[in-house]
């Protein structure tokens, strides 16, 4: 049994941008998930996913974010799931998108005969240039489906994503898991302790320590991660 999870978010600041990504990209790196980065302007044909067959072209996005390729959950993912089974925190930073600084999920598109892309190939073939272009399609909406043993430590993940930076960042699953973590670290004097300082790092070692089974600590904020996010993880 899994649970279902799906996240919306934005944040105009970029700085807090590269910040989460930064801090998620260290996360990523200790739980030796694979995952892509994106701090680019990409050019080419992207479709943007809608509800129903309604679909928008866009020839260019600028994105700048970390995403995780979750494992699959069945076998049928690859063939199946378009823009989604994916830990995204790409942000669209486009200046003609609808919703600007949205947490956007992006896949890339390297065969497009695969069947699950059937009701996008016409929108791509009707455009003759598509041969030649990087070619894609992204959402808006962000679901994960999370295997039932991994519901809590990519939730507690979610959580301190939302107290250390995404503020405005909203988490709906299932079970309601995710409201139970925030009242129990709550309860428990997390929230307040990552909000200060000379508190933050010790309650960021607890927590994954003890809900996310990996260890995450001051030192593994080295000159790596800042060089290639260009800031410091707090202000």
């Amino acid at each position: 049994m899994g649970c279902d999870l799906n996240w919306i978010g934005k944040e105009p600041d970029i700085i807090k941008q590269k910040q989460c990504s930064m801090f998620l990209h260290i996360v990523f790196d200790k739980a030796k998930l694979d995952y892509t980065i994106y701090n680019e302007m990409i050019s080419g044909i992207f479709l943007e996913k809608k509800h129903g067959s309604d679909v928008k072209i866009r020839t260019s996005l600028e994105l700048l974010g970390i995403t995780a390729h979750y494992g699959k959950y069945s076998s049928l993912v690859d063939e199946e799931w378009i823009a989604e089974r994916q830990i995204s925190f790409v942000f669209n930073n486009s200046l003609i998108a609808d919703d600007f600084n949205r947490i956007i999920t992006f896949e890339e598109i390297h065969n497009l005969s695969n069947a699950k892309y059937d009701g996008y190939r016409p929108h791509f073939q009707s455009l003759p240039e598509y041969k030649k272009e990087r070619i894609g399609i992204f959402q808006n909406d962000s679901y994960l489906r999370i295997l039932s043993n991994q519901v809590s430590s990519i939730l507690t993940l979610y959580y301190l994503v939302n107290i250390l930076f995404l503020p405005e960042l909203k988490v709906y699953d299932d079970f309601l898991v995710y409201d139970g973590i925030h009242k129990q670290l709550g309860s428990d004097g997390f929230s307040e302790a990552l909000r200060i300082p000379s508190k933050r790092w010790k309650a960021i070692e607890a927590i994954t320590e003890k809900y996310m089974f990996i260890s995450i600590q001051q030192s593994d904020v080295t000159e790596y991660y800042k060089n290639i996010w260009e800031v410091s993880l707090f202000d």
